[in-house]
């Protein structure tokens, strides 16, 4: 298999300034990098988006490159709708910005 990814994981975050770190942490974690990460901020009143945005900026390399978007509209489905539009993968999933992925 090529350099293609096959899936998207979209990950709504508002006001998780705190916590969204571990989240995005074990994300980054997983074994295999073969997917795309799309970090959508929805219109976070606290300094979440400044969080991503160095998050961003210090975890993107050659094999792993996250996308961070803004959502003005408040609400998840927004969020995700936002996400879901930047998806160029054949497949999706969507995961909770205070959750953890295991290994």
């Amino acid at each position: 298999m090529g350099t293609e990814k096959l899936i998207t994981v979209v990950l709504p975050v508002f006001n998780r300034a705190s916590i969204v770190v571990r989240t995005l942490d074990s994300i980054e974690a997983q074994t295999s990098k073969d997917f795309k990460l799309v970090i959508v901020d929805n219109a976070s009143t606290d300094n979440t988006f400044e969080v991503l945005t160095k998050w961003v900026n210090t975890h993107s390399d050659s094999s792993f490159q996250p996308t961070l978007l803004s959502e003005s509209t408040p609400g998840a489905s927004a969020a995700r709708n936002c996400g879901l539009a930047a998806v160029e993968t054949p497949y999706v999933m969507f995961f909770d910005s205070d959750d953890e992925m295991r290994f």
